[in-house]
């Protein structure tokens, strides 16, 4: 929880997108949708991953990355896919995807004259962390203008990470329902590496427009301890026509009451590594840190009577305080938190105010000096809050959750 709000912090540009009046034939083109079409199997040929797509599959062509697929609608464009045999940043991905297609659209339809930020969306579809970003554009083809419309989306489906295209106005919740269907059929030959024994999805939300993501897993590591990675990827609007991208990858390998035995943070903006470190344990009641942060070196000792709780280690302490029928429980929790200071363990404080109903309570936290409202259930997590930054707040939201701790 603690990361999760400082890379909000850290994120939060308070910027957005002008919105442009649109003529009428246009609005009747952004508003086409193709009829659903009977489901179809699609697969490999070597069995890595089997589909089924309302869509008419075409060919399917594959290099040591990914395997492309491409989907005719009945559309003038198809939608185009990618199934990675691993794992993507998504708003890093979406960024610099985004460039290379305005570049084959220059190349293709004439020169770029305007382009502006449709909407940036994030969700699950099923147990799929999405993120999507539209783009409206204008290009000057053969002595006339022409719109342009061309929406991308990212997820993580197993492990691996699925990018989809599709380059033509309208046809949005076509898009969605297409790329859903992939996203919810979609079955692979060998498992995954690691399997999750729990999972949840959040979103982050600026002025009403989703922003950012967060995917959280718990998976087996030995007997006696627990991985937990946490990716967080938001695309914030900074202009009409341009974006901040941010992906952070956390991982911490925890002991069964959630003490922390080391952990990894890194930090990537519009798709360049800026921060890599480690914490790890260096003597009784020392730690140290190693790696770079926001691209200087850095190398530390941390001394410490306390040990280091994690993500789980917060969520058992404060399910156990709301056990029963709590009137206000307080939880404080020392964790490493490098997106605020990396050099030193950091303090914070859930207090839970109020009964909301039999599963949910209203709470505060108070973590280095950064407040949030939030509201948390009786299994110790977040489900929805939001933190005020005076000009605009971040809110966030649990959209998906299976599986228990």
């Amino acid at each position: 929880m603690l990361r999760a709000l400082a890379v909000f912090v850290a994120s939060l540009l308070l910027a957005g997108c002008a919105g442009l009046v649109e003529p009428g034939w246009l609005a009747e083109l952004r508003a086409r949708e193709a009829a659903p079409l009977p489901a179809e199997t699609v697969a490999s040929s070597d069995g890595f991953f089997a589909a089924e797509v309302p869509a008419r599959a075409g060919w399917i062509a594959s290099d040591e990355a990914a395997y492309h697929v491409s989907f005719d609608l009945g559309s003038e464009s198809p939608i185009d896919c990618w199934i990675y045999r691993e794992g993507i940043d998504f708003a890093g991905s979406l960024s610099r995807l985004s460039e290379e297609t305005f570049g084959a659209i220059s190349s293709q339809l004439g020169p770029l004259e305007r382009r502006r930020i449709a909407k940036v969306d994030a969700g699950a579809i099923g147990r799929s962390p999405y993120l999507r970003l539209d783009w409206m554009y204008r290009v000057e083809a053969g002595g006339e203008r022409r719109i342009g419309q061309v929406k991308h989306l990212a997820a993580s489906n197993d492990g691996r990470g699925v990018y989809c295209q599709h380059n033509e106005v309208g046809y949005d919740a076509t898009f969605q329902r297409v790329v859903g269907a992939l996203l919810t059929s979609l079955r692979y030959g060998e498992p995954a590496a690691r399997t999750p024994y729990y999972a949840a999805v959040s979103t982050m939300s600026v002025r009403g427009m989703r922003v950012g993501v967060e995917h959280t897993t718990l998976t087996r590591d030995g007997e006696a301890a627990t991985r937990i990675d946490r990716r967080t990827s938001v695309l914030m609007p900074v202009t009409a026509d341009r974006l901040q991208a941010n992906d952070t990858f956390a991982v911490e390998f925890v002991r069964p009451d959630g003490t922390l035995i080391n952990q990894v943070h890194v930090e990537s903006n519009d798709g360049e590594l800026v921060s890599n470190l480690e914490l790890a344990p260096r003597s009784a009641g020392a730690w140290t840190v190693a790696g770079i942060f926001q691209g200087r070196p850095v190398e530390a000792r941390i001394d410490s009577k306390k040990v280091p709780s994690s993500w789980l280690g917060e969520s058992l302490a404060l399910r156990s305080a709301l056990a029963g029928s709590p009137a206000r429980a307080s939880v404080t929790s020392t964790r490493w938190v490098p997106e605020a200071d990396p050099t030193r363990l950091l303090d914070g404080t859930v207090t839970v105010e109020r009964r909301i109903d039999a599963e949910h309570f209203a709470a505060k936290v108070d973590a280095g000096g950064l407040e949030a409202e939030v509201v948390v259930n009786r299994a110790g997590t977040v489900t929805s809050g939001s933190v005020d930054m005076g000009m605009a707040s971040m809110r966030f939201e649990q959209v998906h959750a299976h599986g228990g701790f």
